[in-house]
């Protein structure tokens, strides 16, 4: 996942619209049956773009995994700002605690587009 996220950010897929998303989707579909097989970095923009209608409607949170932002709980902070619900921020933090950081990542990326700056996640 740590490829797919820079790739996603790298070419600015995140900041476009949903009409541009279907033409990418329709023209990524047609590279990877031009160059006969699966491409990895074609099928991870696919996934993207076909998870991104469902995406779209989360509230984004942008933080950076190796800085200050990083900290489980200042990430939860940035949760919490963008929800704007305190119970199901709540409701999340109690599950977050429940494992490890990578799990804390999984769950929260339930509520919130959560998208790692450096990359990493």
């Amino acid at each position: 996942m740590q490829k797919c996220g820079s790739i996603i950010e790298k070419i600015g897929l995140t900041q476009i619209s949903d009409e541009t998303a279907k033409c990418l989707l329709d023209a990524f579909y047609k590279v990877e049956k031009e160059q006969g097989y699966l491409n990895e970095s074609v099928t991870t923009i696919i996934s993207y773009l076909h998870m991104r209608g469902e995406e779209a409607k989360k509230p984004i949170v942008r933080f950076q995994s190796r800085g200050e932002s990083g900290n489980i709980y200042y990430l939860m902070k940035l949760v919490a700002d963008a929800l704007d619900d305190n119970e199901a921020t709540k409701s999340l933090w109690k599950r977050v605690k429940q494992g490890n950081y990578d799990e804390a990542l999984v769950k929260i990326r339930e509520q919130v587009r959560l998208i790692d700056l450096d990359g990493v996640y």
